[in-house]
């Protein structure tokens, strides 16, 4: 009854460990996307500085 009861365990923890892990992809993509556009903003911002162009 302890094997049995050991292995639904460990196939539960097998499953949060999947979960988290999908958790932690979704959030490094969310991450380099404001990453990015943090990035051309700062550039765009920069730029305009430099170069007196009306960009609107």
């Amino acid at each position: 009854m302890t094997v049995v009861a050991s292995k639904v365990v460990s196939s539960l923890d097998a499953a949060e460990n999947v979960e988290a892990k999908a958790e932690a992809n979704e959030f490094i993509g969310v991450a380099l996307f404001c990453g990015i556009g943090l990035l051309i903003s700062l550039t765009v911002v920069l730029l305009d500085q430099i170069t007196p162009v009306e960009w609107f």
